[in-house]
């Protein structure tokens, strides 16, 4: 009986320190430990500046880059919101990754290897702090009236080529540059954007397909990004600024 109660023990403190943990800590030591983790925060006035810190157990992590994913909880479910890419540059079991929470909300946070294979997961929540408003505005505001969005082949020294309202899938996909344009600066550090797509050929763009963020220069007038379509169907883009006002909409159908 005493030998089986040693074998549980060991076991069960063989499994702990192979486990693969996160954490959400405000500091780490140098030996990887978190200092100050907890899963609820609160919402600081200009984001919340915490470090993640993945703990890979006995295993060294894969290199030479893993992935860091953020989805956020929204309409009763987790939808992609960030992403980081984390290079490995020397063998070692535990990384700590900072990064500022913006916005408040629940979030899934995960890192995958370059497969695409889970490393680990875990789950904070950011509270919105009574101290402070964040704004938000789901219409569309006048400083955006006369802004508009582009599908097209390219984007050169700031001009949208061949622009089009419908393309040709083909058999391995397609890319196209969604460009956004404004008669005067964007006025945002990011633009956020939605995805959606007319389920069954409804009259509603009803199906949720993802959701992107890009740094830009407030500065500008216009910007663009790269998309790549792997399905057919009729989309709508909706662009928003960081305080979530609209921008513009855009609309593409693309066929087989």
């Amino acid at each position: 009986m005493k030998y089986i109660n040693i074998i549980v023990i060991i076991l069960l403190f063989s499994s702990k320190s192979e486990a693969q943990r996160i954490f959400f800590c405000e500091d780490f030591s140098n030996s990887g430990d978190p200092v100050g983790a907890k899963l609820v925060w609160e919402l600081e006035s200009g984001g919340t500046e915490l470090n993640i810190l993945l703990e890979n157990g006995e295993k060294y992590l894969p290199s030479p880059i893993i992935y860091l994913f953020f989805d956020k909880f929204e309409n009763s479910n987790y939808y992609p919101y960030d992403s980081k890419a984390i290079k490995i540059d020397s063998p070692r079991k535990w990384i700590a990754v900072e990064y500022i929470f913006e916005e408040p909300g629940k979030y899934l946070v995960y890192f995958q290897d370059s497969k695409q294979n889970n490393i680990a997961q875990g789950y904070i929540t950011i509270n919105e702090s009574a101290r402070i408003s964040v704004p938000k505005s789901f219409g569309s505001s006048l400083y955006y009236e006369n802004s508009r969005v582009n599908f097209c082949e390219l984007v050169i020294a700031g001009k949208p080529m061949n622009i089009f309202q419908s393309v040709s899938l083909g058999a391995n996909g397609k890319q196209v540059y969604v460009y956004i344009k404004n008669d005067k600066p964007l006025n945002t550090s990011k633009i956020l954007v939605n995805v959606w797509r007319k389920k069954n050929h409804t009259f509603e763009y009803d199906e949720y397909v993802e959701s992107k963020k890009y740094k830009i220069e407030s500065t500008w007038s216009d910007t663009f990004f790269k998309y790549y379509f792997t399905q057919e169907g009729e989309y709508k883009f909706s662009i928003y600024n960081e305080d979530e006002v609209l921008i513009a909409s855009g609309f593409i159908t693309v066929r087989k």
